[in-house]
């Protein structure tokens, strides 16, 4: 409930004070094989990821294939 709120809580504040606002939700949690490798990389770094796990996660983000799953 907290992200929710948060968010709420933002577009009230810049209703009230009249400001811009330009929000960008990404869910990436389907779409794996969608990923640009080179920008998820240098996402990483900028977040002080290790470089053994940056690499690591590159390679699974070049290997992974999205499959749709049904009930049959």
């Amino acid at each position: 409930m907290d992200p929710v709120l948060v968010k709420q809580l933002s577009y009230d504040l810049i209703r009230q004070c009249r400001t811009n606002l330009a929000t960008f939700d990404n869910n990436a949690s389907a779409c794996y094989d969608c990923i640009i490798v080179a920008l998820a990389r240098l996402v990483a770094h900028r977040l002080r990821m290790p470089r053994n796990a940056v690499q690591a996660h590159a390679e699974a983000l070049r290997l992974m294939c999205y499959y749709v799953k049904t009930v049959h």
